[in-house]
């Protein structure tokens, strides 16, 4: 018998290729040469399902899948990792591949094949089971890029919202400007996250605190979380920002950070932990994750994740 998931997730599953250079990337010239490179499973909301379920969270997501190698791939591994895959469709075409040129300055760029999660729309009637039960939806940016240019997410989550279940939208890799849709949403999430580079061009202004201001006004959430890379992240109430430490670690590979920032999140409010703690467990899941390669390096458990935070943050938190 399946558990009822604690946390619904809407988004992508992917194949991470991830080549790191010696040297800065310049698309004027012709050839490169990667000093390493590292194949893992991704996908934003993926990368958010797989971090909660070891933390011990029942992670259901809502993605769509390949019928090729890879998307068996992509299938066994999220089935491994204690993630319920049963509202993920596999439809005949290609699954979504990203490769990222990582440079020694830990400057990212990213090539997105979507693939077949360009067609990963949804029915809130075919979820109602679940989704009447789950403790929060989690949705992702990307999914605004779908066919359907985010109806099936907008939906989902004023449907979530109208039936009292907590509503968290992460707005990374939202087409820009998509103002409308976010009026659509207003008064209907409770939690938004992105990073700081994202929030400015979003806004439209370089101004860290006036973009988070403006974004609030605009979406009206209980809460915002910034995240801000090695500076930690700040939080955003409504009426105090307050910045959050980073923890203390080496930067090897910063894919997938925001992802486990995340999932570090999202446990914590689902413990019902206030937002400046869970922002602190959100800033030392994404530190753990920079000293590894690849976006499924990740604690294997809780105490995994405690361990870390005595040795690297500045901060003590008692956790299950």
């Amino acid at each position: 018998m399946q558990k009822t998931c604690d946390v619904l997730l809407y988004g992508d599953t992917m194949l991470d290729i991830v080549l790191h250079l010696d040297d800065q990337l310049e698309f004027s010239e012709v050839f490169h040469v990667a000093k390493n490179v590292y194949i893992s499973p991704g996908g934003a909301a993926a990368n958010t399902a797989v971090a909660l379920s070891r933390l011990g969270i029942t992670s259901c997501l809502i993605s769509t899948t390949g019928s090729d190698f890879i998307g068996t791939y992509l299938l066994r591994d999220l089935l491994g990792e204690g993630v319920s895959t049963k509202y993920i469709k596999t439809i005949n075409g290609k699954s979504g591949l990203v490769i990222s040129f990582v440079t020694n300055r830990n400057e990212k760029v990213l090539l997105s094949y979507r693939g077949v999660c360009y067609e990963n729309t949804i029915s809130t009637s075919g979820i109602l089971n679940d989704l009447r039960k789950t403790k929060l939806v989690y949705v992702s940016g990307y999914v605004f890029n779908n066919v359907d240019k985010g109806s099936s997410a907008v939906e989902l989550l004023r449907f979530a919202h109208d039936n009292k279940v907590e509503t968290f939208l992460e707005l990374g890799g939202m087409p820009t400007p998509n103002l409308q849709v976010l009026r659509e949403l207003k008064g209907f999430i409770d939690f938004v996250t992105m990073n700081d580079q994202e929030l400015k061009i979003y806004m439209e202004t370089l101004d860290v605190n006036k973009a988070l201001l403006k974004l609030f006004n605009l979406v009206e959430p209980r809460i915002v979380f910034v995240k801000m890379g090695e500076k930690g992240s700040i939080v955003y109430d409504g009426y105090k920002i307050i910045e959050i430490p980073p923890c203390n670690t080496q930067v090897i590979d910063p894919t997938g950070c925001g992802d486990a920032f995340n999932a570090g999140v999202i446990f914590g409010l689902l413990k019902g932990l206030n937002p400046i703690i869970a922002a602190q467990l959100g800033n030392a899941m994404g530190a753990y994750k920079a000293m590894g390669h690849g976006a499924r390096f990740l604690p294997r458990n809780i105490i995994e994740l405690r361990e870390f935070i005595l040795e690297h943050c500045s901060f003590n938190i008692t956790i299950m």
